[in-house]
C-alpha cells in the first residue's frame, strides 16, 4: 500500500485542470461550495467504482456506496474544455491517470484509458481504507488490536481496540457515548494500520472546541505513525490541534499539507497551499482562511459606536 502523493482533477465539477498535493496530513479548507468536498468525492467515487468491479475495465460509477453524484451531467466541470473527465493519483510506484467519457443522462462514465495493475497498489484501493462522511459510521462489535504501536493511549497497557478507544474518547470527548460520531472517527483512527489511508469530512461536528483540539492532535499522531490522513474541515481549533502536534514534535511540518480551496471570478476552483513551520507558525493567511476570528478582533478594537 502506497500513499498519495498528488492528485490531479480535470474537468471535474468546479475543477478545470487542477493538481492538488497530499502528504501524510492534508488539511482541504475553504469557504462553502468551493471545492472541498469534491476533491474528496473524486477519491471515493475512484474506490467504489473499483469495489464494485467497474475498475479496471468498465468506468466510473457515480452513485454508490461511498457517494452518489447523479448523473455525467452533475459531474462535468461547466467550463470543461472537452467532454471527458480525467483522475490522476500520483504515488511512488509513478503516475496513474483514468480518463472517463462523457455523457449527460447516465450514472455509469466508461471508461477511455486508465493505468495499468500498478495504479490499484495505492492505500485508496486497499483493505487499509477508511471513510468518516458526515453521518459517521456504525463501527459494529470491536474486536482484535490497534493498528500501530504509536496510537496506545498511555493510561491503557492492553492494545485492545474497544480499550484503547474508550481511553481516546474519554480524553477527547468524555461527555461522549459510544453512539456518537466522535466514537466512529476514534476507531476508525485506531483499527488503521501503517500505509493506510482516511479521510474524514468535517470531523470536528458536535464537538467543544477543546475536543476538536483534541482531536486535530490524534489525527497528527495517526501521521507520523504512516496513516495518511485527509481531512476537510471549517474548523480553527481543528488545525490548531495540528500545529500543536507540529509545535510539539510530534509530527514534521514537512508532513502537513494545508489546501486553501476558493472560486476564480470564472467560477473554478484554485488551491493556495499554507506552510506550517517548525514553531508551528503558518506562513500567510488568504482571505478567508480561518480569519473570522481575527476579523471579529479587529471589529471590537474599533471605538464602540454610541
Amino acid at each position: 500500500m502506497t500513499p498519495i502523493s498528488r492528485l490531479g482533477l480535470t474537468h471535474f465539477k468546479s475543477f478545470q485542470n487542477q493538481q492538488i498535493e497530499l502528504k501524510a496530513l492534508t488539511v482541504l479548507s475553504g469557504l462553502n461550495n468551493t471545492g472541498k468536498s469534491c476533491v474528496l468525492q473524486s477519491l471515493l467515487l475512484l474506490r467504489q467504482s473499483y469495489r464494485a468491479g467497474l475498475l479496471p475495465g468498465v468506468g466510473l460509477e457515480l452513485n454508490g456506496e461511498l457517494v452518489n453524484i447523479g448523473t455525467g451531467r452533475d459531474a462535468l466541470c461547466e467550463q470543461a474544455l472537452e467532454d471527458s473527465l480525467g483522475f490522476e493519483l500520483v504515488d511512488e510506484q509513478g503516475i496513474h491517470r483514468w480518463e472517463f467519457g462523457y455523457s449527460p443522462s447516465v450514472d455509469v462514465l466508461s471508461l477511455l484509458s486508465g493505468p495499468d495493475g500498478s495504479g490499484y497498489g495505492a492505500s485508496l484501493f486497499s483493505d487499509g481504507f477508511r471513510y468518516v462522511g458526515p453521518e459517521g459510521h456504525a463501527t459494529g462489535p470491536l474486536t482484535g488490536e490497534i493498528g500501530t504501536l504509536r496510537l496506545r493511549h498511555p493510561s491503557v497497557e492492553s492494545l485492545d481496540l474497544e480499550l484503547q478507544a474508550r481511553a481516546w474518547l474519554a480524553e477527547i470527548s468524555p461527555h461522549d457515548s459510544t453512539n456518537s460520531r466522535v466514537w466512529a472517527i476514534v476507531v476508525a483512527v485506531l483499527a488503521l494500520a501503517p500505509g493506510s489511508l482516511l479521510l474524514a469530512e468535517h470531523p470536528e461536528t458536535g464537538l467543544h472546541s477543546k475536543a476538536q483540539v483534541r482531536l486535530g492532535e490524534l489525527f497528527s499522531l495517526a501521521a507520523s505513525a504512516g496513516i495518511q490522513v485527509v481531512l476537510e474541515t471549517h474548523s480553527d481549533h481543528l488545525l490548531n490541534g495540528i500545529r500543536l502536534a507540529v509545535h510539539g514534535g510530534r509530527l514534521a511540518p514537512d508532513d502537513v499539507q494545508i489546501n486553501f480551496l476558493s472560486l476564480n471570478p470564472q467560477q473554478l476552483t484554485e488551491v493556495a497551499s499554507p506552510r506550517i513551520d517548525r514553531n508551528g507558525r503558518i506562513d500567510q493567511f488568504p482571505d478567508g482562511f480561518f480569519d473570522t476570528w481575527s476579523k471579529s478582533l479587529d471589529g471590537l478594537l474599533e471605538p464602540a459606536v454610541r
